[in-house]
């Protein structure tokens, strides 16, 4: 898939997510193949490994149910979103 943004090793398709093979030295870096009810593809994954912000994804879920959509982008080793202008928050997870 990738290499890991916290230790450089190869990143690998998991049976539930994507993981780090450095997880046996302590590596604790891993994607969720699902996130906020939106599946994410392995060439999201890959765009995110490789240092890039995803494009626009629609269909994601709060935990108020309310539906949004965002950019994915790594930030030290975890998921944020980047909102489409007009809405004023970001989180990250």
């Amino acid at each position: 898939m990738g290499s890991c943004p916290l230790c450089g090793q190869a990143v690998v398709d998991r049976k539930k997510f994507y993981g780090c093979q450095g997880y046996q030295t302590g590596c604790k870096f891993t994607l969720p193949k699902t996130l906020l009810g939106k599946k994410l593809s392995s060439a999201v994954v890959k765009k995110l490994l490789s240092g890039k912000e995803s494009g626009l994804l629609k269909g994601f879920v709060s935990k108020k149910g309310k539906r949004f959509d965002a950019r994915l982008r790594l930030e030290n080793g975890s998921i944020a979103f980047t909102f489409p202008e007009g809405a004023a928050k970001r989180e990250k997870t």
